[in-house]
């Protein structure tokens, strides 16, 4: 007789957060740039979980862009140049802006049975330094285990997904820029580069850009509808995308195959699904797990391979005919191990029945 809240391990997989600094700034004026507002959500989702399997093992994995350290002002700039001592003081807003969500996370630490993996993402670059992630650890109270860009184990292969993306993937060889410069910075790739000097101040005219899906249809609606504006953007992103791209900076690396990624990538786009499907084909891995697109999955495929994607824990607003409107969906992967070999991956959504009520952000 299985005995109510015991089975072998249960894993909790999210992402893409994006925490900024909270919902103010300093002055009392609303934070544009904050993309997380569910601090409390997150609270509930961890209680449940805990109180639903007191006797089991559960272990909270973090999919990447769980904390948006390139959207977060250092001495109110934005600083493409990221060293320790940047990104150390860009996450301590962080801390400081969401005090729910680092207390939630720590209650639910405070036992031997509950353990967290981080997988790194293209937005909290900070996590590369290890100043950064001794922090986090400082203030959670607990050992975890940071996995770097992948997780693997037993037949699942999970990923944030930013590598499958040529102007939001980080170099391996050479994550950090040391040659040159006083202290280390990191090897931020062109998609980065583009957010910290030309899109947050886009955002800070027009703060629904981050959620808008597909963005070329967004584009076009814009060069219609919000016309001067649009032609505005686009000049600042062309620009900064020829002087990125082909003028030489100690700042950054780039190359001529790196650029020609780029421009096939704005051409052509590339499916994560495309990717979930090569690594499902040519390893003999299972199921594989992403997230980056903000967009959940759950394919089945032959052989029983299965490719999810987590989604995000953040308002989108769909422009396709198939998903057309507004969504806000609290997304995760579940795998729960009913012994050793066996398990169950579910893809699921958090109702947070416990919590009705929210705040409106904006009338």
């Amino acid at each position: 007789m299985k005995i109510p809240g015991i089975t072998n391990k249960i894993i909790l997989i999210v992402s893409d957060f994006h925490l900024g600094k909270g919902p103010f700034n300093d002055d009392g004026s609303m934070n544009l740039l904050e993309e997380f507002y569910y601090d409390n959500k997150f609270a509930s989702f961890l209680e449940y979980y805990d109180k639903k399997y007191p006797l089991s093992d559960v272990e909270l994995v973090f999919n990447g862009d769980i904390f948006d350290l390139i959207q977060v002002e250092y001495h109110e700039r934005f600083p493409s140049r990221i060293t320790e001592r940047t990104a150390l003081e860009k996450f301590n807003k962080i801390i400081n802006g969401h005090p729910l969500f680092f207390s939630a996370l720590k209650n639910f630490l405070n036992k031997s049975n509950r353990s967290l993996t981080y997988i790194q993402g293209n937005h909290d670059v900070g996590f590369l330094f290890p100043i950064v992630r001794d922090r986090f650890e400082e203030v959670i109270g607990k050992q975890y285990h940071y996995a770097g860009l992948r997780y693997k184990f037993d037949d699942i292969w999970i990923e944030h997904g930013q590598q499958y993306e040529p102007s939001n993937a980080f170099n391996e060889k050479e994550k950090f820029i040391t040659k040159g410069v006083p202290e280390p910075i990191v090897n931020l790739p062109w998609g980065s580069l583009y957010v910290v000097n030309i899109f947050n101040k886009l955002k800070k005219k027009r703060p629904y850009l981050a959620r808008v899906r597909p963005f070329s249809l967004y584009l076009r609606w814009a060069l219609i509808n919000d016309f001067l504006w649009a032609i505005m953007a686009l000049f600042k992103s062309i620009i900064f995308f020829i002087s990125n791209r082909f003028i030489p900076s100690r700042w950054y690396k780039n190359s001529f195959t790196d650029t020609l990624k780029i421009i096939k990538d704005f051409s052509f786009a590339n499916s994560l699904e495309t990717a979930a499907k090569k690594i499902l084909k040519t390893t003999d891995y299972n199921t594989v797990i992403l997230s980056h697109s903000h967009k959940i999955a759950f394919m089945k495929y032959k052989n029983s391979k299965t490719y999810l994607n987590t989604g995000c824990w953040m308002e989108n607003i769909n422009l396709d005919l198939e998903h057309f409107g507004k969504s806000l969906q609290f997304s995760f992967v579940k795998i729960e191990y009913s012994d050793s070999k066996n398990k169950n991956i579910t893809l699921k959504q958090w109702n947070d029945k416990w919590d009705p009520v929210e705040n409106i952000r904006f009338a």
